[in-house]
């Protein structure tokens, strides 16, 4: 339940909240909009049931004809067969996967585009990602649309809940203490600069309480009051239906209230019955809490909006709309729109056929049960009929003179039959654009990236927009991270996300970082399902045109047997990413003989080209640049380099000659007096242009870095000093 402590009510019981309605009012609404909406809750209740293969039940109304009536399952006559065959459920699961095969990626879109607000950006950007991680947003939306292809509805909640662990906080160090931590205090340690490095003082951490939340909400426990109005934003109030024990009620709203057998007739007790859990719950006790949401400016009663819990007869607490976004904390997901609140659902479509298949397969396994133990023809008083007992290698005595018994002979099955079982088959699977995914497969030889995604194109196409649905979600719920995070993480936290590479970098959060960068944006088309074989095909295409490195390339390839030779390739990329940390705390890191010089320059490069290098003092600057001209001068110490000729007169080029006199007298200048060296630009440029030459590759070969033309083939010698 949402926990909105994090917000001082001036009336936390509601009774003099400006406006407020009663408890009365509030569950007249309540039965309004479940009476309106009991025609959709009995298909969910019937789709939640066939799915989990109770697919001979029926409904029962014993009272009123507008009432939930009763879900049952008919006595079986004798001799009869009931086969499930839940070829639904299967269906179903290929949807699950299908939807959730790829991940929604995106951005934060910059207020405007000053520098700060660049680097604010990139900031929410890993704050996004660390929440995405922490709260393990892909199996909470995975779950979101299990309930989703069911009901054809569901609905994820974002909330803030100020007793859930999220980050740290860095505690002062007592004088004299080296190494270690506090006793008691747990947590991850500041290395030196950030990560890698010489171990040196390990910092207490003490977790900090209050983090934004997601949590799935099935299509029962949700109530609207305009069914005609699919926007759920749109909507003149939410409310979100609970059961919680009366403990926990008499803890968090200080009322005592009793609570009644959760098997009565409520939510709870029809889905514990469609789940049969229901003798299992038969002692448990639980009061249904009612949490009532309103927009600001939504109605004229409401100019602060609200949040009111209730339960049937009593106001609990109530107050204005507790977040800066001001909208509900709700996000609703559709499989297939259906112009109304409440979407549609494949298994409704699919019941009627399941329903044939099992009579049919029943009838099938009928007639087989009556031809393998045929009637027999017995002459009239030949034997006692009683004595029949059908069992195998039985003796069977008749009168002499009389005729042996026997089989009546029994027509098989006709052929229309079975294949009307096939028929079937079929036709559930083109209702899913499932008919051809499992003989559809790439055909021998098939390698190019355009031919094989086309194949696969088509059975996908009914899935975009579930798909952009989801997108559209996940963006949604993402903004509504941020903004709780940009409202109540008042002091900094110590949060750790994944860099590049799969790098780990801790980091310092809090609302002022962000600037109000809450405007992330997903990609459109990131979840879209690719197939594995047309994605690798594409990034071998580009790898053997240059286009894309071989490192690079298996990282994008998304192959299990390469994810370990990737890493290995690997550690230089990452230990100069680790410089880039140490140097931009302005502390001076060598540079080593056996080290991938170019690689390292390339990384070095790299941020010096981001918003975050503006950040830095003019000593990390002067740092980074005279570490990078020693990676370029090692590297052409290596290749054997000496010095560049003047093409015009076939003599040292004076130029650079100079330049680089002037920059030693400099760097020996600058260390005497323990300062970092400032390096000349035109020298810089002199050496980036001599590396240039070693490393580009000579007309017509293929980049540095792209895979070999073929095996047989007779490539290019590569240029001297050019990487392997």
């Amino acid at each position: 339940m949402t926990d909105t402590s994090a917000t001082s009510y001036d009336n936390k019981s509601g009774s003099n909240y400006p406006g407020a309605d009663t408890a009365q009012n509030w569950n007249t609404k309540y039965q309004q909009a479940r009476m309106a909406r009991m025609t959709f809750e009995r298909k969910w209740y019937t789709f939640l049931a066939f799915v989990q293969g109770k697919q001979y039940i029926t409904w029962t109304y014993e009272a009123a004809p507008l009432a939930t009536g009763r879900m049952i399952e008919p006595t079986n006559p004798n001799n009869r067969v009931r086969l499930v065959i839940n070829k639904t459920r299967k269906i179903m699961r290929k949807e699950l996967a299908k939807i959730n095969k790829e991940q929604v990626r995106g951005f934060v879109v910059p207020n405007n585009t000053d520098d700060n607000s660049q680097a604010a950006a990139r900031s929410a950007e890993q704050l996004a990602e660390y929440l995405t991680n922490e709260l393990k947003l892909v199996h909470i939306f995975k779950r979101c649309d299990w309930w989703m292809l069911i009901c054809g509805t569901s609905f994820l909640k974002c909330y803030y809940d100020n007793n859930v662990p999220m980050g740290f906080m860095k505690m002062p160090m007592p004088p004299g203490q080296m190494g270690g931590q506090q006793q008691g205090m747990s947590g991850p340690s500041q290395m030196n600069g950030g990560m890698g490095g010489p171990m040196q003082q390990q910092t207490p951490m003490v977790p900090l309480m209050g983090g934004p939340c997601v949590e799935v909400i099935d299509p029962f426990h949700i109530l609207v009051p305009n069914l005609d109005e699919p926007d759920i934003q749109k909507q003149e109030w939410v409310m979100h239906i609970t059961m919680k024990s009366p403990e926990w009620v008499e803890d968090r709203f200080g009322q005592k209230i009793d609570g009644v057998s959760v098997t009565t007739n409520t939510i709870e007790s029809r889905l514990l019955s469609v789940q049969g859990m229901t003798q299992d719950y038969d002692a448990q006790k639980a009061v249904e809490v009612r949490e009532v949401w309103i927009r600001p400016n939504m109605t004229s009663k409401y100019p602060e909006g609200a949040l009111i819990y209730c339960t049937q007869d009593k106001i609990l607490e109530a107050g204005p709309h507790p977040y800066m976004h001001g909208k509900y904390p709700f996000v609703k997901r559709t499989y297939v729109e259906n112009s109304i609140f409440y979407g549609v659902t494949l298994v409704e479509d699919l019941m009627p056929l399941q329903v044939e298949y099992n009579r049919t397969r029943s009838q099938i396994i009928e007639d087989k049960n009556r031809m393998g133990r045929p009637q027999l023809a017995i002459e009239r008083g030949s034997m006692d009929v009683k004595k029949l007992r059908g069992v195998a290698g039985d003796v069977m005595e008749y009168a002499p003179g009389s005729r042996a018994p026997q089989p009546i002979e029994i027509q098989g099955l006709p052929d229309y039959i079975i294949d009307h079982c096939n028929r079937i088959s079929n036709e559930m699977g083109e209702l899913a654009s499932q008919e051809t995914t499992d003989r559809q497969a790439v055909p021998s030889g098939v390698t190019a990236a355009t031919a094989i995604a086309y194949i696969h194109e088509d059975q996908d196409a009914l899935v975009q927009d579930t798909i952009r649905d989801k997108e559209i979600a996940w963006e949604t719920v993402t903004q509504y991270m941020l903004s709780n995070v940009g409202q109540f993480w008042d002091g900094q936290r110590l949060v750790t996300v994944a860099g590049k590479n799969g790098a780990f970098e801790s980091l310092l959060f809090s609302k002022s970082d962000l600037q109000g960068q809450t405007n992330w944006r997903s990609i459109v088309g990131s979840a879209t399902p690719q197939s594995y074989a047309a994605k690798q095909a594409q990034i071998m295409e580009l790898m053997k045109m240059g286009a894309v490195s071989v490192p690079d390339g298996l990282e994008y390839m998304d192959m299990g047997d390469t994810a370990r030779l990737y890493e290995g390739m690997q550690v230089d990329k990452r230990e100069a990413e680790k410089e880039n940390i140490r140097l931009g705390n302005s502390v001076n890191v060598p540079v080593s003989p056996w080290q991938e010089h170019l690689i390292h320059l390339h990384a070095h490069d790299e941020i010096r080209k981001r918003e975050e290098y503006e950040s830095w003092d003019q000593n990390a600057k002067d740092m980074i640049a005279y570490h990078a001209v020693n990676h370029m001068q090692m590297f052409l110490q290596e290749v054997g380099f000496t010095m560049p000729v003047d093409p015009v007169t076939g003599q040292p080029d004076q130029m650079f000659m100079q330049q680089q006199q002037q920059q030693m007298q400099a760097n020996q200048q600058a260390i005497q007096m323990g300062q970092i060296p400032k390096i000349n630009p035109a020298y810089e440029m002199s050496l980036r242009r001599e590396l240039a030459k070693l490393t580009m590759a000579p007309p017509g070969a293929p980049p540095a870095g792209a895979l070999p033309p073929g095996p047989g083939a007779a490539g290019p010698t590569p240029s001297p000093g050019a990487p392997a």
